[in-house]
């Protein structure tokens, strides 16, 4: 990592909206460097929004690629999703697209397709993009390699969405849900650049996944994305 020194720590706090229970924890945080809001005014509503993106980017990936398939059906190939041949436009509220080799836009790919390339993804969020490595799928906000450069800033840079290619299968999950879980990880205060363990659980039914997500900055970078907890 960049930086100077991590502070591990365990903090838990437990949060609910009408669909989904949330339970996180901070794992390590940074002492010295803060990432600083990439909006003006002072608040964090373009993190949120970051933080939604990737969390809805996972949240599609689990439900159509786990090792069960769906919970209501089983897992598909490509030739079975919508395909497009350029970017959409408009996209439909937890439609998440990724474009694959053949250069087609593939609405809703389970993780199961994904392989260690880095993998362009786009909803009604933004961008992200997608890789798995050693058993784990990584979501971010930015491509892997433009973090690569060390930069003397405290900007915020990127989130990573990490949980473990295994992972049980989950039900819908939608654009609000991702914004409401954003909005409780995050508060009203901008972090400083941390790790996260966190447990979401559908109010509906046995749905549930656990995902580990870091916070970098420009001059903070965790090296290793997967806390322990991405399980």
């Amino acid at each position: 990592m960049r930086g100077q020194h991590i502070i591990v720590i365990a903090m838990m706090a437990v949060y609910a909206n009408a669909a989904w229970d949330l339970s996180v924890n901070v794992v390590s945080i940074a002492s010295a460097s803060i990432a600083i809001v990439c909006a003006a005014a002072g608040t964090i509503n373009c993190l949120i929004v970051a933080l939604a993106n990737c969390l809805l980017a996972a949240g599609s990936a689990i439900k159509s690629g786990t090792r069960n398939g769906q919970t209501t059906s089983a897992k598909r190939d490509l030739s079975d999703l919508v395909a497009l041949d350029v970017k959409p436009s408009t996209i439909e509220d937890a439609t998440v697209y990724t474009l694959f080799p053949d250069l087609k836009w593939y609405a809703n790919a389970g993780h199961h397709l994904f392989n260690e390339t880095v993998m362009e993804q786009f909803s009604s969020l933004g961008t992200t993009f997608a890789r798995k490595k050693n058993g784990y799928v990584h979501i971010s906000n930015l491509h892997p390699d433009q973090k690569l450069t060390k930069r003397e800033d405290s900007q915020f840079t990127d989130f990573v969405v990490s949980y473990k290619e295994e992972s049980a299968s989950i039900d819908d999950f939608t654009q609000d849900d991702a914004n409401d879980i954003a909005k409780d990880i995050l508060g009203s205060q901008p972090p400083h650049p941390q790790k996260w363990c966190a447990t979401i659980s559908s109010d509906s039914d046995d749905s549930k996944f656990d995902l580990g997500i870091t916070i970098d900055s420009q001059d903070w970078i965790f090296n290793e994305d997967e806390p322990a907890c991405a399980a």
